[in-house]
């Protein structure tokens, strides 16, 4: 990302502070529109959460973000169910294996996001993005939807 003065970073998802601002940016567009908040936002927040790993991301941010991709993505659970399913495996998992991030993270970025035109191609854009991801977290899949299995008890 171009430097951009005035751009802040996250405490802790590691990424430059141009991302984030973009990323901020495409939250807004969400917030914006609450059809497309709630069909959307939690593929957009996990994916960017998990596209993001490094720093002092801890542990528990990559395991709950990567289990809602898990529970949209495998296990067809609307975006907008997601946040109480996240709060649950906070308050359950005591403790959260670390996950080695992928040495690719996926083609798909923020960036393809911001550079939508319409509320369906965001929407769209987002989905892929997130597949985009998860596939390349695809390594520990198994280990996803056995803390899923375990902590949700969803069947």
């Amino acid at each position: 990302m171009p430097v951009k003065e005035g751009a802040t970073s996250h405490r802790y998802i590691h990424s430059s502070p141009e991302c984030w601002d973009l990323f901020t940016e495409v939250l807004a567009v969400e917030y914006g529109n609450a059809a497309l908040f709630r069909q959307i936002h939690e593929f957009t927040v996990d994916g960017y959460a998990v596209q993001h790993p490094g720093g002092e991301h801890p542990d528990k941010s990559i395991g709950i973000h990567l289990c809602g991709l898990y529970l949209m993505l495998e296990r067809n659970i609307p975006s907008a169910k997601i946040p109480p399913l996240h709060r649950r495996l906070g308050e359950s998992v005591k403790l959260w294996p670390h996950f080695p991030p992928p040495p690719d993270l996926g083609p798909v970025t923020v960036f393809d996001v911001a550079l939508t035109d319409s509320p369906e191609e965001h929407a769209e854009t987002s989905r892929q993005w997130a597949q985009s991801v998860w596939q390349c977290w695809a390594p520990h899949h198994g280990a996803v939807a056995e803390i899923v299995g375990r902590y949700l008890k969803l069947d």
